[in-house]
């Protein structure tokens, strides 16, 4: 499995023994959890180093923290339809924003697992917040919420089975939500890691290894935009069914 192009996707686990008042038990630890715990707490140093800084002029760090706060501002400006939505749900699409692209770049560090190309944890990310969402609509609009389902002026014909269509295809956003982000990280992450190591021997020759390092540090650069337009393209839908429960339409 050493040059497997799902070798980035692999879990393995690290096993600890100790002996504590005789008895001997093991602490586990895997590649994931251990890559969550790191970079968490590097997280949090960079959130605190951010936030401790008082400058009365930004340095360039704090204005592209800033420009990025704007990206997600315009997001919720452009489609959130309510004021007070607005104000109240941008600490939360904020947050989806910063962990999901954070997660994704994450990936692309060598010796690190993609836990964004893991299905479980992206379809656990999706269902929290679509769970959020219906919350939300519920708390605003009671069963008001269900007519969501049967679009006004639909022939009683029809109404049934349009029903269950549109039940099926609204449960369904949850999957499309967590198979758009596991795919897209999946392909790119092994596509990468195939022409990493095709690339790799070609490295005999100087013309060839020269070509082959522009050519994987162009698919590298390209790689980590894509992160950021997954997180980009998650919050916009995340955003999008949002103002539907909203407005209920």
């Amino acid at each position: 499995m050493i040059f497997s192009p799902i070798e980035q996707f692999e879990i393995f686990e690290f096993i600890i023994d100790a002996i504590c008042l005789r008895s001997k038990f093991s602490i586990s630890l895997s590649n994931y959890s251990l890559t969550i715990l790191c970079f968490s707490g590097l997280l949090l140093l960079l959130g605190i180093s951010f936030f401790l800084i008082n400058a009365k002029v930004p340095t360039r760090a704090q204005l592209a923290y800033y420009r990025y706060l704007s990206i997600v501002r315009g997001i919720i400006q452009d489609l959130l339809s309510p004021q007070v939505a607005k104000i109240y749900f941008f600490t939360l699409v904020l947050f989806v924003f910063f962990f999901i692209n954070f997660l994704n770049l994450m990936g692309l560090i060598p010796y690190t697992i993609a836990i964004t190309a893991q299905f479980s944890v992206t379809f656990l990310i999706a269902f929290l917040f679509f769970l959020t969402i219906n919350l939300t609509g519920l708390y605003y609009h009671g069963f008001d919420m269900l007519r969501l389902f049967y679009p006004q002026g639909t022939p009683l014909a029809i109404l049934p089975l349009l029903v269950i269509i549109e039940i099926i295809s609204y449960f369904a956003r949850i999957f499309s939500l967590s198979i758009r982000l596991f795919a897209n990280l999946t392909a790119g992450h092994i596509l990468l890691k195939i022409l990493s190591w095709f690339i790799y021997t070609l490295l005999q020759t100087i013309f060839a290894g020269v070509i082959g390092i522009a050519l994987i540090s162009i698919l590298w650069s390209l790689e980590f935009f894509i992160c950021i337009l997954q997180a980009y393209v998650f919050v916009i839908l995340l955003c999008i069914y949002l103002n539907e429960v909203l407005q209920l339409h």
